[in-house]
């Protein structure tokens, strides 16, 4: 439903320059400018790129809560259940470039590859805590790591097939899961290991740093990706005739061929030097001994 002299457009066929380029100029002018999302918006949302574009524009705005009541409160606060990781957000930020440049298709590749990706990670972060207490979350990040970097190795044999990169996208996103689940949960064996450390407890401390590091990363991802995208040429514009030079489409796959290698063999190094899993249940004793004294 609209209003006559309404303008609509399309969200699916553009990037996220087009879609602020749209809706800045509109909200600038006084218009009532409306950003329409499937689903709930706090729920794996594609909103926090777009909140930061308009934050750096100065233009306020305000979130309405979607299918489910639950997402209210999420809403309100501008904040999201499940928050993307730098791997997410390289991926979710250049996919919707290499499906229209490289498969040439602007309509529903990039949704369905986003979809079935994020619908492995739910289903699998599920099955995560039937294993966590023989595997334990180190090792399940280490061997989810493994996944995800074989399953982007596959991709590369063949990058140009959408079938193929459906196929390898799943068993990427089975890898991607055991991070999903256990982040948080490793951030707070964080805290009990500073208190018995330290013997002071800074959870909020910590777990303020953790949030803000995965904004500071993710933000500091989508820089990096749209300098390169305009260091090599990359035309930024709502015209639908755009021809972009060979040196951007090449840049553009470049990023989502290798990029995720990079951020997985570092998540895997450094879980593999990850050690306080094993000095954890020790470290509970030791803290449940001082608590009775």
């Amino acid at each position: 439903y609209k209003k006559d002299g309404c303008e609509v457009y399309d969200s699916a066929k553009m990037t996220l320059e087009e879609v602020i380029a749209v809706m800045a100029p509109a909200a600038q002018a006084g218009k009532t400018v409306v950003r329409l999302h499937t689903g709930d918006p706090c729920v794996y949302g594609a909103h926090r790129e777009q909140m930061d574009a308009l934050d750096r524009l100065g233009l306020a705005y305000e979130i309405c809560p979607g299918v489910s009541s639950f997402c209210g409160a999420a809403a309100a606060l501008k904040a999201e259940y499940t928050l993307p990781n730098v791997s997410q957000t390289v991926i979710g930020t250049i996919l919707p470039y290499y499906c229209k440049y490289v498969f040439h298709n602007d309509d529903w590749m990039y949704s369905t590859l986003y979809l079935v990706e994020t619908l492995v990670i739910v289903f699998v972060i599920f099955l995560c805590p039937l294993v966590r207490d023989r595997l334990g979350k180190r090792n399940l990040v280490v061997i989810g790591s493994v996944i995800a970097l074989g399953g982007h190795a596959l991709f590369l044999l063949n990058p140009t097939s959408f079938t193929w990169c459906l196929i390898t996208t799943v068993i990427r996103a089975i890898g991607e899961a055991p991070l999903n689940a256990f982040v948080f949960g490793m951030i707070g064996d964080v805290v009990e290991f500073g208190q018995w450390k330290t013997h002071l407890r800074q959870e909020s401390f910590i777990f303020a740093g953790g949030s803000v590091s995965i904004k500071i990363g993710s933000g500091v991802a989508s820089a990096c990706m749209t300098s390169i995208m305009s260091a090599f040429g990359y035309i930024s514009s709502t015209a639908q005739n755009v021809v972009q030079p060979e040196s951007a489409i090449t840049a553009i796959a470049n990023i989502y061929k290798f990029s995720p290698i990079l951020i997985w063999g570092t998540v895997l190094i450094v879980g593999l030097l990850y050690q306080l899993d094993k000095k954890y249940p020790s470290i509970m004793q030791e803290l449940a001994a001082r608590e009775m004294c």
